[in-house]
């Protein structure tokens, strides 16, 4: 279609839509059962028995996450952190005005403070441009269209994640139990007790661990001012840990390269693999995984089941699988191409989110 851009509208925001300020709605009335779904600034934050949205609208953020656009389907529920969009005029499609919305980068438009916010007029003054409504769900077609081979090579994305964590899965434990042999892990890793006291002058970078096999992760640059503990455990690359109250939660994992040197408190346990017998990644792998939650779970004591943990002794009492040291090459190389492709992926949200920026800014010049 050619787009006739000289037949395109200027018009405020004020004479196409009316907004309206979401409703507050208290803790009781949340429900983590409830039928239907709680929207805040920036999407679902729970559910309750409660709905006074019966019609499909748009949201945006009022409060917090100030300018995030989102499609609301009813029934639901739109907190104070919110407003809505309550009318749309007949002349405006309404998938071209959610594009429209996202478009004008509305949390530029927000007021600082201690609580940043929006208020309905910031955005009611805003000057677009409207085109006759066949030209509107042409360019709608062809947002959604661009928007979805963006999405495309996102699932691609993690499917390639999936596919190499299946690899190194099928290595460490075979097609079958009877593959491999189970060794408790006591006779395959050294228990790192090792600690160092705390300098007043050092500034220390500290790890944590994810839940649910997600790895390490950067807590925390601190110096000794900020915490209380007399002593803590420097991290060596490849060194395994985890933490003692969320390891029935799988919080598990490697140390990678950019993490050595790094320090965790003595909450953490620290072990190095015997050479010769283990890798590393061997642990790393099956630890993260959920096939072996059930053994760490049964394992782990304590009466609140948020708060267990599992002794160092116990841990080194659980078996695992030891592959042969051909598959354990074959295990590294994964791992080393993982964190290759790991890098060269890094950037990828961001860039997909810069793009899709760039195919609204072109969208609504008519240049899509």
């Amino acid at each position: 279609m050619n787009l006739n851009l000289e037949a395109w509208e200027e018009k405020k925001l004020s004479e196409l839509i009316y907004l309206s300020n979401g409703k507050g709605l208290t803790k009781k009335n949340f429900s983590d059962d409830g039928v239907f779904s709680v929207y805040g600034a920036n999407g679902v934050i729970g559910r309750s028995d409660e709905a006074y949205i019966k019609h499909k609208t748009i949201s945006i953020g009022r409060v917090g996450s100030c300018g995030a656009v989102n499609i609301i389907l009813p029934p639901a529920w739109i907190t104070d952190n919110a407003m809505y969009v309550s009318n749309i005029h007949e002349s405006l499609n309404f998938d071209f005005l959610y594009f429209l919305l996202q478009n004008i980068n509305l949390s530029e438009k927000r007021k600082q403070g201690v609580m940043p916010s929006l208020s309905q007029k910031e955005i009611l003054d805003c000057k677009v441009k409207v085109p006759p409504l066949e030209e509107q769900e042409y360019i709608v077609t062809r947002i959604q269209d661009c928007l979805g081979r963006l999405e495309e090579i996102g699932i691609l994305n993690k499917d390639n994640i999936d596919a190499i964590y299946s690899v190194k899965r099928s290595l460490v434990l075979g097609e079958r139990r009877s593959d491999r042999d189970w060794v408790e892990v006591g006779e395959l890793v050294d228990w790192i007790k090792d600690t160092e006291s705390v300098s007043e002058t050092e500034t220390y970078h500290f790890v944590g661990t994810k839940s649910f096999g997600k790895g390490l992760f950067h807590s925390a640059t601190r110096t000794a001012q900020d915490f209380k503990y007399p002593s803590l455990r420097r991290l060596r690359h490849r060194d395994f840990i985890y933490a003692k109250l969320m390891a029935w939660e799988g919080a598990f994992g490697m140390v990678p390269k950019e993490f050595d040197g790094f320090v965790v408190s003595p909450e953490f346990v620290v072990f190095r693999t015997k050479d010769g017998i283990i890798c590393p990644e061997v642990l790393d792998t099956y630890f993260r995984s959920p096939i072996c939650l059930e053994d760490v779970r049964n394992a782990s004591t304590g009466s609140n089941k948020r708060r267990r943990r599992i002794n160092p002794q116990a841990f080194l009492k659980l078996k695992m699988p030891v592959p042969p040291h051909d598959v354990q090459e074959q295990l590294k190389k994964v791992y080393e191409f993982e964190a290759k492709a790991a890098e060269s992926w890094k950037d990828l949200p961001e860039t997909l989110e810069k793009i899709r920026q760039g195919i609204l800014r072109k969208a609504f010049a008519g240049e899509l």
